[in-house]
């Protein structure tokens, strides 16, 4: 339920707490409000009918829920009147509470602030830095750099007083410096291990590959030998068959220079067997030293055809 500003003291109060007798003002637009609290309704505060009345209090007076509105209006009112105002922030390693006092020294506090990625709920503009509020209802928000805090709707309403110091605590996930100091050093040691283990893993891989290498070449240098030599044998081999091949060659031409001249000295031999045969038949069919009764020589006979003169000697 949204809540009004107390005119005597400036703080922002609920319905629940309100006195009636008491002047409040709009958070929104600044105007007088009557407080509402009987026993059939739920305490709220309401406008007087005028021409042009405020939506505040009016849930469907924008895109925001009234728990979101009314938690961004509560922590401006907080700066506005200054109050004591402390954060606790829980380290999510070690667990430890750690209080921060938000400053009042400010020079500016902005709804819906300008901030690097986008619009900050409340911003709180110092002469140095910048703190963001963002105001958490149904949707978290996205990391932002800086200083920051994060508070739900539920723990504004339930931690706001009208009086005396107060304190939230904020939900932001967040470390404390000697945390962050330890998961840094956490960190580089890991990066040092892990540039470790690659350095060593790389000098294995190098050492394998230099291995696979002297491998290979020997076995390359093995299988050029074994080629070299096999072609050294098939050499070899080639030239002695070359060498058989021209020894049978020569053997041939020999054997068949001999059939040759064998044929020849034949072919000789029978010429001069045929001659002495021829002869011999000659000299039994010639009547050699017969003459007639006169004394003249009978003619000789007709000659055997020779054959080995031209035309068979005839």
């Amino acid at each position: 339920m949204n809540g009004a500003i107390r005119v005597k003291t400036g703080c922002y109060e609920l319905p629940e707490v309100a006195m009636k007798k008491e002047d409040y003002t709009c958070t929104l637009c600044r105007r007088t409000v009557f407080l509402r609290r009987g026993e059939i309704n739920v305490p709220h505060f309401a406008h007087k009918h005028e021409g042009d009345p405020c939506k505040y209090y009016d849930r469907s007076n924008s895109g925001e829920s009234s728990a979101h509105q009314t938690g961004k209006l509560i922590l401006k009112n907080i700066l506005d009147t200054k109050r004591d105002f402390k954060v606790i922030r829980t380290c999510q390693r070690c667990d430890g509470k750690h209080i921060h006092q938000i400053p009042m020294d400010y020079t500016e506090v902005k709804l819906e602030g300008r901030v690097n990625k986008g619009f900050a709920d409340m911003l709180i503009v110092y002469a140095d830095k910048d703190i963001a509020f963002e105001v958490y209802h149904t949707h978290a928000t996205d990391h932002r750099d800086g200083e920051w805090y994060e508070l739900t709707t539920k723990e504004i309403s339930s931690k706001y007083s009208n009086e005396g110091p107060i304190e939230m605590n904020c939900m932001r996930q967040w470390r404390c410096e000697p945390c962050e100091a330890k998961i840094k050093k956490e960190n580089e040691d890991y990066l040092i291990r892990r540039n470790n283990e690659i350095r060593i893993q790389q000098e294995q891989k190098e050492k394998e590959y230099r291995e696979w290498r002297e491998r290979k070449e020997r076995d390359d240098a093995f299988r050029r030998q074994r080629e070299e030599e096999q072609k050294e044998q098939d050499r070899i081999r080639h030239e002695d068959f070359l060498q058989r091949e021209a020894e049978s060659q020569a053997r041939r031409v020999i054997q068949r220079q001999k059939e040759e001249e064998e044929r020849k000295k034949t072919d000789e031999q029978r010429k001069v067997e045929a001659r002495l045969l021829y002869e011999a038949k000659v000299r039994k069919r010639l009547c050699i030293g017969r003459t007639h009764y006169d004394g003249t020589p009978r003619p000789l006979p007709r000659p055997y055809p020779d054959p080995f003169l031209p035309n068979n000697g005839i």
